[in-house]
């Protein structure tokens, strides 16, 4: 019985002292399986990236690049880079990236603008629709790797329906913001037929992405209030877009509007004596535009 027991200790010893020799080979840079989290956000930061390239291409096919979309697209092809080697610490870096791009996201106002304006100049409806996936895709990738380095931290898999409830909680948030979107698109859209007033002046909201509408009617001597419903600046003359390019033109009858500043103020432009059809662009933003009619 003694030799037993002897032996059964000395199992138990040699046993406890090999955990922390398993322990220790677990280490930052181990590669590793990626967990069910780990996966979709693999996949999804590849779309994420292709998003991320194809939104620069505006920048580049008009010269004027932004630093924040810039930063957006590296930040999104790096995190596919980190989450490619598949070791434990880059899977704790990306999440990090990911709260990044968040945040850049919600700090911009052409973004904000265009998800609060589902019927807005910027594209209209459709492209409503791929700011709102997009912006789901940008906060599952980034709830998957919360999840994916909670597992990492705490080295045990995470139950199982926190994976489904994550999926379902953004599938049901980007499904509602969808049909809540359709329904105030098609009342917008009906209304943006009419001219709306301020204590009797024809007013147009001017949000970060552009004009709220794309044309507005007055009656001849009548004035046109410009609303300003952001901090971003606005520099406004008479003209058209002409192959992305904004093409400054002199129209009779119009009032002067030379180089108008519009920045988190209202500007009063008029009175429009003659009547015609008139436009009014912003040369800062490409394809900013605002048909001014006048019966």
């Amino acid at each position: 019985m003694s030799q037993v027991k002897e032996k059964n200790s000395l199992t138990t010893s040699a046993e406890a002292a090999s955990e922390p020799v398993k322990a220790s080979q677990v280490g930052w840079f181990t590669r590793q399986r990626p967990s069910a989290f780990g996966r979709v956000a693999f996949w999804v930061s590849i779309v994420r990236a292709l998003g991320g390239v194809a939104g620069l291409v505006p920048f580049l096919l008009t010269g004027s690049m932004s630093p924040d979309v810039l930063m957006l697209a590296v930040c999104s092809l790096a995190s596919v880079i980190l989450l490619a080697t598949r070791y434990r610490w880059a899977t704790l870096v990306t999440t990090l990236l990911a709260a990044y791009i968040a945040y850049i996201t919600l700090n911009q106002p052409f973004a904000l603008f265009d998800l609060a304006n589902p019927y807005g100049p910027n594209g209209g409806f459709p492209f409503f629709v791929l700011g709102v996936v997009a912006f789901a895709l940008s906060i599952l990738v980034l709830g998957c790797l919360i999840g994916a380095s909670l597992e990492i931290l705490s080295q045990r898999p995470s139950p199982r329906w926190a994976f489904a409830a994550l999926i379902s909680l953004i599938a049901g948030l980007m499904i509602g913001s969808i049909f809540i979107g359709a329904i105030s698109s098609t009342a917008t859209s009906a209304g943006a037929k009419g001219t709306i007033f301020t204590n009797g002046v024809p007013t147009v909201h001017v949000g970060a992405g552009g004009f709220v509408q794309s044309s507005v009617t007055l009656s001849k001597g009548q004035d046109l209030l410009l609303v300003s419903d952001s901090s971003v600046q606005h520099d406004l003359v008479l003209g058209e877009w002409q192959s992305g390019q904004p093409v400054t033109e002199s129209e009779p009858g119009a009032p002067t509007v030379n180089n108008l500043v519009l920045q988190g103020k209202n500007v009063t432009i008029g009175p429009f004596n003659t009547a015609g059809t008139y436009h009014i662009i912003c040369v800062i933003h490409s394809n900013m535009s605002l048909t001014v009619v006048v019966q």
